[in-house]
């Protein structure tokens, strides 16, 4: 079995070396290279315990409740205070 720095990535490789082989009509080599690149990227999800989305979750946290937010005011109050800015 072939053993991978998964932290490098290797999936979004894998994606441009399918890109390469559909645009040289190599359509069976493209959807090798897609499987690998899915198989890779499932495999670090799973390794890493979906941190990875955690993280970014965390990082947008702020914007995510302040777009809850708004989306939960009423429609009147919304245009308001649109026009405010």
């Amino acid at each position: 079995m072939e053993t991978l720095d998964l932290s490098a990535q290797p999936w979004k490789t894998y994606n441009i070396l399918s890109q390469i082989a559909d645009k040289r009509g190599r359509v069976e080599e493209a959807r090798q290279w897609r499987r690998k690149a899915q198989q890779t990227r499932h495999e670090f999800d799973e390794r890493s315990g979906y941190q990875t989305y955690a993280k970014i979750l965390q990082q947008f946290e702020g914007v995510i409740r302040d777009v809850v937010a708004a989306a939960r005011r009423p429609r009147r109050a919304f245009r308001k205070k649109r026009r405010r800015w």
